[in-house]
């Protein structure tokens, strides 16, 4: 790529991707720690200095597909927690939707999970930002929820923390130790538990 030749935006997101998809197969293949940025950039024909512009080191890989995550699916829960739904089928609607996104990504997924140990305390405070969120809008539902008299009276905060804590352990086990099935209907299962515990009866 000839340096100095001004490119549009939607050009510079087009290669961005597409460093992005090659180089993460490369990484899945052969190793997070096994790679040098040096290889990626010759797996992806082209000088290092180039893809410095694109992805300033070897973690901003990971940390573009964390992103990605973080704005889907936080996305679609900001969407569903101020729809006129019931507090218990915004909880149940937010956490399908993000099942299925990292099942859609179970290649990548499951990448980042068994990579996480190896990134900088920045890369992994990128990653917890996810968990934080997503625990900022179920407290709020279930607030929600309980000024509704849907749920009875309970700290939301911890409760929020209890159930993303309950929902994704099977997943992160998943991930971490087998990912070569489904994941079974668990996680409706899970949250028809905890709803046991809060709803009013």
């Amino acid at each position: 790529m000839q340096k100095g030749v001004p490119i549009s935006e939607k050009m510079n997101q087009r290669l961005r991707e597409r460093f992005f998809h090659l180089a993460t197969q490369h990484l899945i293949r052969a190793g997070y720690q096994e790679t040098s940025y040096k290889e990626l950039a010759r797996v992806l024909e082209i000088d290092p200095s180039t893809l410095r512009d694109y992805f300033p080191d070897k973690e901003a890989f990971l940390l573009y597909f964390v992103e990605d995550e973080i704005s889907c699916t936080l996305r679609e829960a900001e969407r569903i927690s101020s729809s006129k739904q019931s507090a218990a089928a915004k909880l149940s609607h937010i956490l399908d939707y993000l099942w299925a996104y990292l099942q859609d990504n179970r290649e990548l997924s499951l990448f980042t999970a068994r990579t996480a140990s190896a990134l900088s305390d920045h890369a992994r405070q990128r990653i917890t930002m996810r968990q934080r969120k997503y625990r900022q809008i179920l407290e709020r539902i279930i607030l929600q929820g309980m000024e509704r008299g849907e749920f009875r009276r309970v700290d939301p905060r911890i409760a929020a923390a209890a159930l993303y804590d309950f929902i994704m352990t099977p997943f992160s086990d998943w991930l971490l130790y087998s990912a070569r099935d489904e994941v079974e209907s668990e996680p409706g299962l899970r949250l028809d538990l905890f709803l046991h515990g809060i709803q009013m009866k």
